[in-house]
């Protein structure tokens, strides 16, 4: 009971902020989600201005449908999870847990949802451990879906994101006892090429690494140096091939 009341004060005056023709109101962790969020809805947000609330609601929400999906309330938790990923649309972790709750939700478990959750998770993942995680529940997407090679491509290119949990491995060795033709694990290279001819996204969306260097851009003043540096060094790593962080990094040297 506690735990609820603590989710629903985290919500108590979200109905004083309500979209309108003028106005959109999201909650975000990051300047960088934001604008992610502005790459992404140019068109939606003309003649709108966007309001970054400094509200707790969409972690309100997440703790709730949390909660929900403990009780085996699958219809609320998933309800609550949709008012969460409202509130932040661009928030990775939030599309793997739906993505979680679909695929063990009772009668209203929904593998094609699932589906979707993940891959949008992939999308707007921006570091190791949240594309690592959206890659692993691909992997339990496609063995619901008796696609184990898929799977298992899954599963090893998500050890090279994130080779610090387990969980990789488990399902990896659970995987070989249902079909014994996995002996071996496929390598890296294998695995992006397998994913690559399923439509699945092997490296961070470009998207991140153009907000990035759209932030850095941003920082002219002298003291501002090295932290866009540091802006367009992860731009870089996010994307190699970005040529505009390329040229930016070049003139501060």
């Amino acid at each position: 009971k506690e735990a609820r009341d603590t989710a629903k004060a985290m919500i108590r005056d979200v109905d004083l902020y309500e979209d309108s023709k003028n106005t959109d109101y999201k909650t975000f962790y990051s300047e960088m989600e934001k604008e992610l969020y502005v790459m992404k809805n140019q068109k939606d947000l003309v003649g709108k201005k966007l309001e970054w609330l400094e509200k707790p609601f969409a972690d309100g929400y997440y703790f709730l449908s949390v909660l929900d999906f403990q009780e085996k309330k699958y219809s609320s938790a998933l309800e609550n999870m949709s008012k969460c990923i409202y509130w932040n649309p661009v928030h990775s972790p939030y599309y793997c847990e739906r993505g979680f709750m679909l695929l063990n939700a009772g009668e209203q478990t929904n593998v094609l949802d699932a589906l979707i959750a993940y891959e949008k998770a992939l999308e707007l993942a921006d570091n190791e451990e949240d594309f690592a995680a959206a890659l692993r529940g691909l992997a339990f997407v496609n063995v619901s879906r008796g696609r184990f090679d898929v799977a298992m491509a899954c599963l090893v290119l998500s050890k090279e994101y994130d080779n610090e949990r387990p969980d990789a491995d488990e399902e990896i060795l659970e995987i070989k006892s249902v079909v014994p033709v996995f002996t071996d694990d496929f390598t890296a290279k294998e695995a992006r090429q397998i994913l690559k001819e399923n439509g699945i996204q092997t490296t961070y969306s470009q998207e991140h690494s153009k907000v990035l260097v759209s932030i850095a851009s941003t920082l002219t003043k002298p003291e501002e140096k090295e932290d866009a540096m540091m802006l367009l060094e992860r731009a870089l790593y996010l994307d190699p091939t970005n040529t505009e962080a390329a040229k930016k990094m070049k003139s501060f040297q």
